[in-house]
């Protein structure tokens, strides 16, 4: 967590999160801040660096934005296409639901990035194309696919030794096909 709130320059905390049960993290704008429910949640923690990074990026919300590529990321408005987002976004105005298929791209640009090639082809060629112009950005997010990869890649008990401090994270990096 301490990388991801260096490299996003964003503060990151455990506990706070409002919203019933069912909500496992929110991204605060107006404090730049993210609250997890559960600490070391990668799925969650990437959803909400994508509210931040589309916050903090305006040439990422002109993406979503587009028209042409709206139905990748918010579907077609029929239960064969879903788009991105799920079942539980289904009555928020469509601008909400773009930005939280946004958070989902990240999450799954970074989690799985195949599978977010596959589920939104033209998005991830338009956000490639935006990367390419932002390399900071290009290397932040293939920083953390890279360090996501190889923690999931660990066994519980050197994941526990990573959370400690154990284990330096220039010793997780690994070389990753960002290809595949």
């Amino acid at each position: 967590t301490e990388y991801l709130r260096n490299r996003f320059k964003v503060s990151i905390e455990e506990g706070g999160v409002t919203g019933g049960k069912g909500v496992s993290g929110q991204y605060r704008s107006w404090i730049r801040s993210i609250r997890l429910r559960r600490r070391g949640h990668i799925d969650t923690l990437m959803h909400e660096i994508g509210h931040h990074f589309s916050e903090m990026n305006q040439g990422v919300r002109d993406i979503y934005k587009d028209k042409a590529l709206e139905a990748e990321i918010v579907g077609d408005g029929t239960t064969k296409h879903r788009g991105l987002i799920p079942p539980a976004y289904d009555n928020l105005p469509l601008n909400a639901r773009k930005e939280e298929g946004f958070a989902e791209y990240i999450r799954l640009y970074t989690t799985n990035r195949p599978l977010a090639r596959e589920a939104a082809p033209g998005f991830t060629l338009r956000f490639e194309e935006f990367l390419d112009k932002t390399p900071v950005h290009r290397a932040i997010l293939d920083e953390v696919t890279v360090a996501i990869h190889d923690w999931m890649g660990l066994d519980g008990r050197q994941r526990v030794r990573a959370k400690m401090g154990g284990i330096p994270f220039t010793e997780l990096v690994k070389r990753f096909d960002f290809n595949k």
